[in-house]
């Protein structure tokens, strides 16, 4: 695996985050934990147009994973849902 030297900082959802989702109905129960995202056996840096390293990585899944992490993550965020900007 590629030797991550930058890494973005994860942040938990603290409890006045979290009353908000809930009462703007924004919380959504995920059918994929982030474990789950977790187990990719190969990473690869995701650059930009400009050539520029994003901090990103393109993660890459073993083949009998793959199945399993696609329809779970088309349960989450079907096409229809997806911001403009992202189709």
């Amino acid at each position: 695996m590629a030797f991550i030297s930058k890494k973005k900082l994860v942040y938990t959802i603290k409890e006045p985050l979290r009353e908000y989702l809930v009462n703007q109905e924004r919380e959504v129960k995920l059918p994929i934990t982030y474990q789950d995202l977790h187990r990719f056996d190969n990473s690869i840096p995701f650059i930009d147009n400009q050539g520029k390293d994003t901090l990103w990585e393109t993660v890459l899944h073993p083949q009998s994973e793959m199945q399993q992490v696609h329809e779970s993550l088309k349960k989450y965020m079907p096409y229809s849902k997806l911001p403009a900007m992202y189709r």
